[in-house]
């Protein structure tokens, strides 16, 4: 065992020698091997669409969290009647079940629900099931979003 890992072995056996983390010598990494080497483009042919986009799966999670902190705010600010989770959450929904933009305002989402609302209005009789779920689903996540 080195001397570096015996310090660092005490250096947690109690919580009051944590500020000794930081006296512990830097951990060296040698970048120079993992290196990429300079190549001809036509060596690295999808190098360009990494550099290009994104996946789609970034844009939601972004979104996600923006709205949560939206929400936060707007709990704090006392505007918001349901939890900040509860309401990112329902946005999300909408979002998938809409196929709005992740960059969609709020006005966008009134928009898209007061559609909704005027196309699916009293349609609930003589449905299946799974769809009267989703349009309970939608309804519900119009009215948290709208409130």
């Amino acid at each position: 065992m080195t001397p570096e890992l015996k310090e660092y072995n005490e250096v947690y056996k109690t919580p009051l020698k944590v500020y000794k983390l930081f006296e512990l010598p830097d951990v060296k990494v040698d970048f120079e091997k993992n290196r990429r080497k300079p190549g001809k483009s036509s060596d690295q042919p999808w190098s360009w669409l990494m550099d290009v986009s994104s996946p789609p799966w970034t844009d939601e999670a972004v979104a996600f969290t923006l709205d949560l902190l939206k929400g936060e705010a707007r709990a704090r600010k006392g505007k918001l009647v349901h939890e900040p989770l509860k309401w990112a959450a329902w946005r999300l929904y909408l979002r998938w079940t809409m196929k709005l933009d992740s960059r969609a305002s709020d006005a966008d989402y009134q928009i898209a629900c007061g559609a909704w609302r005027k196309k699916n209005t009293g349609k609930v009789e003589g449905k299946k099931m799974y769809d009267v779920t989703q349009i309970v689903s939608v309804r519900r996540a119009c009215e948290v979003v709208t409130s």
